[in-house]
Order: structure tokens, then sequence, then C-alpha cells
């Protein structure tokens, strides 16, 4: 098990250089923190994920458009591409305009100088957009990080404990399940067949027999259940690790579709 207080200055300066870049100041806390940040600009938004550039960098959505012509969900998605560095926003002017028209920029910042993930505690990142600033991840037997919204995952050591693996991996990043449909609704009931006709009974001997009733008709169909919706897409997830001590495994994958109703 590695612990911060064993680390290098240097590995502490990093560190604490990430709490300054998404405005934590830890030295009032002595546990795990998870605190959700407001900045205003999309150049503080980039500068608190401290994301490193993509490997095959896009052209941003933006280039050649006006911000006027993008819709809000593509005006976020510029954003959003941009903090990533898979898409960089070149112009100034249209950073500037984006951050009039979208801020406040909300993440959660997760930050601790250890952690410890295990199979009864594991590390579920689901709610936001967030940036990690660990000092030390030990991931124990059975232990996962499991992460399904856009995320920096940073941490200056992670490793594995002893007997450390045995999970479907230890990051597991995917997208969010879908909805399951509604059910259908309940088909109408059946008309009751008309009653048979009593027996008579006569003085001379000539009894006339009760005869069988109708049928009744038959119940409708029930109506069909609605689809589930789509599971969503695999989130945007860069994780940086400073000192890798351990193998580790990854899997990414989208969301499973809702079940039908």
């Amino acid at each position: 098990m590695a612990k911060f207080s064993e680390l290098s200055s240097n590995s502490k300066a990093r560190w604490n250089k990430r709490l300054n870049a998404i405005g934590i100041d830890y030295s009032m806390h002595n546990r795990p923190l998870w605190r959700t940040v407001h900045v205003n600009s999309l150049e503080e938004f980039a500068e608190a994920f401290q994301s490193a550039p993509a490997a095959n960098l896009r052209s941003s959505i933006v280039d050649g458009r006006s911000v006027e012509s993008l819709s809000a969900d593509e005006m976020r998605r510029a954003a959003q591409e941009h903090v990533f560095g898979s898409a960089p926003i070149s112009d100034p002017a249209i950073r500037a305009e984006l951050s009039r028209r979208l801020r406040p920029f909300v993440f959660d910042a997760m930050v601790a100088p250890d952690i410890i993930v295990t199979a009864t505690n594991p590390l579920i990142i689901d709610s936001g957009r967030v940036v990690t600033a660990y000092g030390t991840v030990t991931i124990e037997d059975g232990g996962y990080i499991d992460i399904s919204v856009p995320c920096h995952f940073q941490a200056e050591v992670v490793v594995k404990g002893s007997g450390g693996g045995g999970a479907v991996a230890d990051f597991v990043v995917h997208g969010v399940n879908g909805t399951p449909g509604n059910a259908g609704a309940v088909g109408y009931t059946g008309v009751a067949g008309a009653n048979g006709a009593k027996a008579v009974a006569n003085c001379s001997g000539s009894d006339v027999p009760a005869t069988p009733g109708q049928p009744g008709q038959g119940g409708g169909d029930g109506v069909r259940g609605l689809n589930g919706t789509n599971g969503s897409d695999g989130p945007t997830v860069q994780i940086t690790i400073n000192d890798l001590r351990s193998s580790i495994t990854v899997v990414n994958s989208g969301g499973n579709g809702g079940n039908g109703g």
C-alpha cells in the first residue's frame, strides 16, 4: 500500500498544483473531499480539468461557424471537447462568447491524499462532470473504479494491494443504461355467454331437457408494451497517473438498452 506521506517532494508538489488549479484548499480537511465547483469562463474550466491534448486532434464543431448558429447541445459539446483537449477552440472570441452563454461551468472535484478501493467500497463516479486529485490510490482484491460521467481521473500513484484484482476491470468506464419501457395495458374482459334454457317437467311425463348456455366472447388482446430507451454512449474520460506501480485493466462501453415493457 502506498501512502501520500511517503511520496517524494515532487509528487506532493504536483498534487498541490492540481488542488490549486481546481480551487481547493485541503489544509482544513482530513478525509476524502467531494465539492461542487463553479467557474465563469471556459479558460478556468479547462485549467481546472488540466486535460492533456488528445493524440488525434479533431477540428472543433465551431470552426467556420458563428456561435449564433449553434444549438445549445452543440455549444455544450464544443465546450466539453475543448476542455478535454480533443477539439480545441483556437479563436479566443468564440471561447469568450461560449463562456458568456454557458456560464457558470459546474463540475465536481474529488480530492484526497490517500484512498483505498475495495470490493465492498468501490469508487463510483456517476454525477455531473468530475475532476479528481488523488495522491495515492490502492486497489484491493475485488475493488474497482466505476466512471459513467465525463471525468479527468488524476492520481500521483496507483497500486494494487495484496490480492488486488478479481473485478471485471480496475477501471470500468461505461454509458448510462436506458430506462425500461412502460408496460402494455391489460386487454378488455370477454363478454359472458347467454344462459341456457331451464329444464321443464310436464305432468304427462314428456319432460323438456335443459339446453346448454352459449359460449362467452373472447377477451381483447393487451396493448403492446413500449420499447426501452437506448443506453448512452460511453463518457469522455481521461486517466492521468504519474506513477503506475501495478498493471491495470480498463474497459469502456456504452450503456445497455432498457428492457421493453
